[in-house]
């Protein structure tokens, strides 16, 4: 792919980012205001409750068919097979989902009691059995996938603003969530198969069995990571209540906001540079490294400290008065951008451009057990803020663990010199733009 192409698809992911950030925010106020704190935290335990099933279901392909896409992109029929093959499996795992799913639900009083609201939030994973994401982005034709889900989710948005109106039409904006999914993965895929002229192919036991062997290694390093972050809300609704999960994921909106705004723009312009700087020596890659981290910490600090000062300012204006009391878990958060931010430097552009896959996946799991064993020692006494410190320390647990292991391997990380030069360098370059 050209320069201009790799921008161009960049751009348009960009979108939908944008999309899924921005979007929200404009409908957040309202649905804020014109639901309760506990059903607008029932809408988010629900949600995370699903996101358990929809792991399995993915089960990582939109990780690991990409490059199968990319490969095959010439070949109609090589990519038929792959298409039919995943969307096949993904059906399968998606029986094997709702089976557990059902069991589960009816069997725990506390999930039972609210059964309607998780089987909404649930349906949400109809539309990630055909949802053709990865097939977009293996042959690079983003663009008609950025402008449907984007389109798409301006109606749902219109449909929020139409028929939410009061407390009692918490199920219907749950099903707005999710037969949004389903449309705009209907939608893509009917133009997938038409466009890129694919036919359904039964595939055999073993194509099935080779597709799920083939992302096993990215699905265990998905459910890991995903263990680590959504089930701090899940958590907090199975040993609390829905009205502090309402609190914790209101803060924690707000956090991500502000660590999607900063992080996701220069995640994507480092991640291909740090590719290349650490291809071309572990040297340079490392003071490509330290040199991001002197742009990123100052920015993520500052942040911080904005969101120490105004944090209640923010969420009223968010989420209105209500949600005050979220503040101090806000308080407690308002650091961990920063220290995620680090952990990002350290471990998706160092560890794995150095090939350290197993030990990132390690400190992952062991983060993972941390905050499962933070949030049942610290909710029963300090609800919502309890959430907020046990996400915390965990991300000072993973951030701290990866710093020893470059220390251990004898990887300078921090070269407080050079940093110091190209800060200097940075701010006169600064001051002669100005």
């Amino acid at each position: 792919m050209s320069i201009r192409g790799h921008f161009s698809q960049g751009f348009t992911l960009s979108l939908i980012q944008f999309s899924n950030l921005v979007l929200p925010f404009i409908s957040l106020p309202y649905i804020a205001r014109v639901l309760s704190t506990s059903d607008y935290g029932l809408i988010n335990f629900s949600q995370a409750y699903a996101v358990y099933f929809m792991l399995l279901i993915n089960y990582a392909f939109d990780l690991s068919a990409v490059r199968h896409v990319a490969v095959n992109s010439e070949n109609p029929k090589k990519l038929s097979s792959i298409v039919s093959t995943i969307f096949t499996t993904k059906s399968l795992l998606f029986i094997l989902s709702t089976a557990l799913f059902l069991g589960i639900t009816f069997s725990v009083p506390i999930l039972r009691a609210d059964y309607p609201y998780h089987v909404m939030a649930y349906a949400v994973n109809l539309g990630y059995i055909i949802y053709p994401n990865w097939l977009f982005q293996g042959l690079s034709r983003v663009t008609v996938m950025s402008i449907t889900v984007l389109s798409i989710r301006i109606i749902s948005l219109a449909l929020i603003f139409i028929f939410i109106n009061s407390p009692d039409d918490t199920l219907l904006l749950l099903s707005i969530y999710s037969f949004t999914n389903i449309a705009i993965a209907i939608l893509l895929t009917i133009y997938a198969f038409v466009k890129f002229k694919i036919t359904y192919l039964f595939p055999t036991f073993n194509d099935i069995q080779e597709s799920l062997k083939d992302g096993f290694a990215l699905f265990l390093s998905t459910i890991t990571i995903n263990l680590y972050t959504t089930s701090n809300t899940f958590l907090l609704g199975v040993l609390a209540s829905t009205y502090y999960v309402g609190l914790f994921t209101s803060a924690l909106k707000i956090i991500q906001a502000v660590q999607m705004l900063i992080m996701t723009p220069i995640n994507q312009v480092l991640f291909p540079l740090m590719s290349k700087a650490f291809h071309e020596s572990q040297e340079g890659g490392m003071l490509l490294l330290n040199k991001a981290m002197v742009v990123i910490v100052p920015i993520l600090l500052t942040a911080a400290v904005g969101m120490l000062l105004f944090g209640d300012l923010a969420i009223s204006i968010v989420f209105g008065p209500q949600f005050l009391p979220a503040l101090p878990a806000l308080q407690i958060m308002a650091f961990a951008p920063l220290i995620i931010g680090i952990s990002n430097l350290l471990g998706i552009h160092g560890m794995l451009n150095l090939k350290m896959d197993k030990v990132f996946f390690y400190i992952t799991l062991v983060g993972a057990v941390f905050c499962v064993s933070f949030n049942i020692l610290f909710i029963p006494y300090l609800n919502e803020v309890g959430t907020a410190l046990a996400w915390f320390l965990t991300e000072v647990v993973i951030t701290t663990s990866m710093i020893l292991v470059f220390y251990k391997k004898r990887i300078p990380i921090f070269k407080f010199g050079e940093m110091k030069i190209f800060a200097a360098e940075l701010l006169r370059k600064v001051h002669i733009y100005v």
